[in-house]
């Protein structure tokens, strides 16, 4: 999967109060949340949970509770520079109801990628023909 082209998620992970960490099939996952301001479109996240392969520093996948200008709350999935609002809210959501369906959301995103090609064993070098000379 292609890294979040969003940086956003390197301030909230490293400043915002990181609410649990745990395996998800081949993902690590970190669950972020900013604290609820009046002036919430000020911040724009309320919940976030970045999905990291095994070997990546930068996560390939986010599900979101955010806000917009109107102040309305969106689930949103964050997959390399697409975003996609899933679904809307009055109110943001309590975090235990975020993470039930922000898991559903991210698994089906999961299960829509293709498979990863199959690994190759390395080739061995051919090994030229002497000539006589």
């Amino acid at each position: 999967m292609v890294p979040l082209q969003d940086v956003t998620w390197i301030k909230h992970l490293y400043s915002a109060n990181q609410v649990e960490r745990f395996d998800r099939g081949r993902f690590r996952v970190a669950a972020v949340a900013l604290p609820e301001t009046a002036m919430h479109h000020n911040e724009r996240y309320r919940f976030r949970l970045l999905f990291f392969e095994a070997t990546t520093a930068t996560p390939v996948m986010a599900v979101n509770i955010e806000s917009d200008m109107l102040g309305g709350w969106h689930l949103t999935l964050q997959t390399g520079s697409s975003r996609k609002v899933a679904a809307s809210y009055d109110r943001p959501p309590a975090y235990e109801d975020f993470r039930v369906a922000a898991l559903a959301l991210a698994d089906a995103e999961i299960a829509a990628q293709p498979a990863a090609p199959p690994a190759t064993a390395p080739r061995k070098p051919r090994r030229r023909a002497r000539t006589g000379g």
